[in-house]
């Protein structure tokens, strides 16, 4: 899939604001990780083969479609796009929304590019957005809420996209992971206005690949140093629940 030719906006904080952080300044780099435990697991041996071949189907690509304009935590609009690839059928296509990963830092909407176009090809239309992410002082109430959105946009345009709304599935990985596995227990529901429920918010499946759960936990396989750098508040998930300048804690 080729990169989007229009330029992604910059974020700009106001100079009088704290300044947004850094990945280096919130990310614990851990020295070693508990070995993993399969028991419960299936797990696959892979044969080395290629597992994905593409042109299979005929494939129409729609790049940036801005599918909302939400504020960052300083006022300032922030224009949310996503890409869109629609596969050759003679009926709407169920929809797949992918959300990225990146920590909570990023949001790349380009990321998985044959991935998505293999599932594409499979007969699904697959939608890939970007979201609000802690740099522009968004918790997760905001990033669910931008998931909730892409789905409501995608579904108030269905005809024009080709789309079968009454098939849609949510796939994210890692950070897109929690933010799918939330949106997907919500059923519609706002984080943002507990008292409404929106039907075009809702979802029939969920994919979430290696997404976090318990951010109490984030760091319970890791070294105790790395453990300990995440108890107070100057890390990404402490940082991703309470906002980027609340100075609180997960256990708080």
């Amino acid at each position: 899939m080729p990169e989007p030719t229009t330029p992604r906006p910059e974020f700009t904080a106001d100079p009088t604001s704290p300044a947004p952080p850094q990945p280096r300044d919130v990310l614990a780099f851990a020295t070693s990780v508990a070995a993993s435990d399969t028991s419960t697991s299936v797990v696959v041996d892979p044969t080395g083969e290629p597992q994905i071949t593409l042109g299979a189907r005929k494939l129409s690509e729609l790049h940036d479609i801005v599918y909302a304009t939400p504020q960052d935590a300083d006022g300032n609009p922030v224009p949310l796009r996503m890409d869109l690839l629609v596969p050759d059928t003679d009926e709407p296509a169920p929809l797949v929304l992918y959300v990225p990963g990146g920590g909570f830092m990023i949001s790349r909407k380009e990321l998985a590019p044959e991935t998505r176009a293999y599932v594409a090809e499979a007969g699904f239309a697959v939608a890939s957005i970007e979201y609000r992410t802690i740099p522009q002082g968004t918790t997760f109430r905001e990033a669910v809420a931008d998931v909730q959105n892409a789905l409501r946009h995608l579904r108030a345009h269905a005809e024009e996209y080709g789309i079968d709304t009454g098939r849609v599935a949510l796939w994210g990985e890692s950070a897109g992971g929690y933010l799918v596995a939330m949106a997907g227990v919500l059923g519609g529901r706002s984080l943002l206005d507990p008292a409404t429920t929106d039907p075009d918010a809702a979802v029939q499946a969920v994919v979430d690949n290696f997404g976090a759960s318990d951010l109490t936990r984030i760091a319970a396989d890791f070294d105790p140093a790395t453990q300990a750098s995440f108890e107070g508040a100057d890390n990404i998930a402490a940082m991703f629940v309470n906002g980027r300048t609340s100075g609180a804690s997960l256990a708080a």
